[in-house]
């Protein structure tokens, strides 16, 4: 397993696909999915698809710019892009009106009449069990639903094994191992899985700044 520490998103994602790489004969197709947006916060649109957008030249500069630093401040942004910081602060309004950027913030409080646990699953798959687990696995998730599944298929066809960090709020401890712990042992079997988990105490509520372009794209079969 691998920790990486990065600035920003888009430099983390940009080594990943750089790992990814240098590591596979032939380069698996991943998908980004609603989980990354929401855990993370911040997930880089291709600046291809700025330019090729309909945007006027300020909010494409603009929005490339939080596509680097989701973080920037309007001083920043003005001192990378060269416009005033009352028209940055009429642009960012107007773009997250129209639903193209999108800022929340997140407030700690402790979890209300429930029982919030964090686990941390690790799966081990080897020719004898792989076959049997990917038929599991596509029994366990919901693959329309979540639009997630060839990643995990792909990682685990890469390296024999994945992890997936899941977060559940539960009515109480045993409706927590049971839809935890237990669900996993029975859908993986007992041997090719191991669960970590802990209580939550805190949580944060809310979402961390994430943007998102509502582009169409048309893809030939």
């Amino acid at each position: 397993m691998l920790q990486v520490l990065s600035k920003t998103s888009a430099e983390y994602f940009g080594w990943e696909n750089s790992f990814i790489d240098q590591i596979c004969e032939y380069r698996p197709k991943l998908m980004a999915s609603e989980i990354a947006k929401m855990r993370f916060g911040f997930f880089p649109v291709d600046n291809g698809f700025v330019t090729a957008s309909g945007l006027n030249d300020e909010d494409k500069m603009l929005i490339t710019e939080l596509n680097t630093n989701s973080r920037a401040s309007i001083k920043e942004l003005g001192q990378k892009t060269r416009i005033n910081g009352e028209t940055i602060r009429y642009r960012m309004r107007k773009l997250a009106e129209e639903g193209i950027i999108r800022r929340f913030t997140v407030a700690s409080q402790k979890p209300t009449r429930s029982y919030a646990i964090a686990y941390l699953s690790n799966y081990v798959f080897n020719s004898k069990t792989r076959y049997k687990a990917s038929l599991r696995l596509y029994d366990y998730f919901d693959a329309d639903k979540l639009g997630i599944l060839n990643t995990f298929q792909n990682i685990s066809l890469l390296s024999g094994s994945y992890k997936f960090l899941g977060i559940g709020i539960f009515k109480n401890e045993e409706d927590a191992v049971e839809n935890t712990v237990e669900k996993h042992i029975r859908a993986f079997g007992k041997d090719n899985v191991s669960i970590t988990s802990a209580r939550i105490l805190k949580a944060l509520k809310g979402i961390m700044p994430f943007r998102k372009l509502n582009i169409k794209r048309n893809y030939i079969q």
